[in-house]
């Protein structure tokens, strides 16, 4: 539908540089003019653009490679994350993890706090709270 009305999308680029070409002028709800440098994900293609808006949506990946999680016996995925059982508790029975590095769960600060809850009494209070 958006396409239809004039907006492009595009995925796999990197934005290199975005200048202002024409403020927005608030008398009369013009938007501004803006410059896009954009890179391919190879960094072989560069080009620029010219728009109104612009939307980022970056995504959030877990951050999990090079912190020795091996060396804790921790099982995890460089996409994905950290596998954890329904209890919040990591193939390390000594480790639980919560929020955005975690495998298989909605990577949302509400999430994240709930699963803390799960952890504390879990960890705390020995109790078998479930993430599910």
């Amino acid at each position: 539908v958006l396409e239809s009305e004039g907006v492009t999308f595009l995925s796999s680029v990197t934005v290199s540089r975005v200048d202002t070409i024409r403020a927005a002028v608030d008398d009369d709800d013009s938007l501004p003019l803006l410059s896009i440098e954009i890179n391919s994900k190879d960094g072989e293609t560069k080009q620029t653009l010219e728009c109104e808006c612009l939307l980022v949506a970056a995504g959030r990946r877990p951050n999990v490679d090079n912190i020795g999680l091996e060396n804790a016996n921790v099982q995890y995925d460089s996409n994905r994350g950290v596998v954890i059982n329904d209890l919040a508790r990591t193939t390390n029975p000594d480790i639980y993890a919560v929020g955005d590095c975690v495998s298989g769960v909605p990577r949302l600060t509400h999430m994240s706090g709930e699963m803390a809850k799960v952890v504390v009494q879990n960890a705390l209070f020995d109790d078998d709270w479930k993430i599910s």
